[in-house]
This record gives structure tokens, sequence and C-alpha cells, in this order.
């Protein structure tokens, strides 16, 4: 099999999602598996800790100065709209 033959396969109408699958489904499970262990982190480190979790806002990535405070969403911009 040659590289324009595996293309005219993969560029197939039916072939399209699921090539498109094979590389958003290894990119949310390792960004899922990523946010898992920052949590397990956040955990460790509030139950070593009991000072800080009474005070700490128990988010993994906190809000920073610069960040807006809010993030309109679709419901939202749509009781603005009309």
């Amino acid at each position: 099999m040659d590289w324009y033959q595996l293309w005219q396969i993969l560029s197939a109408p039916d072939n399209v999602p699921i090539v498109g699958l094979l590389v958003i489904v290894p990119f949310y499970t390792w960004y899922g598996l990523r946010q898992a262990r920052a949590n397990d982190r956040l955990i460790e480190q509030l139950e070593a800790n009991p000072e800080l979790a009474k005070t700490h806002h128990r988010k993994t990535f906190p809000y920073r100065p610069g960040w807006p405070t809010e993030v309109h969403v679709w419901p939202y911009l749509l009781r603005i709209e009309f």
C-alpha cells in the first residue's frame, strides 16, 4: 500500500469521523487524566494542611489577576440578545 492509496482510504467521507476520533479521543483522555492528577495533588495538599483547607478556594487552577471574573455562556448571551 502506498501513501496515495492510504490517503484515498482515510479521506473517504465515511472514514473522516473515524480519523477525527483517532485524534480527539486520546487528547481528551490525556486531558481528563491530567485534571484528575491535579485534583489528587490538591486533595493531598489540603489533607496535609487543615489550616489551608479552611481558607483555600479548592480549585486546581486558581484565579489570576488579569483573567475575566465572569465568563458569559450561551443562556446568558441569549438573554442579552432578546
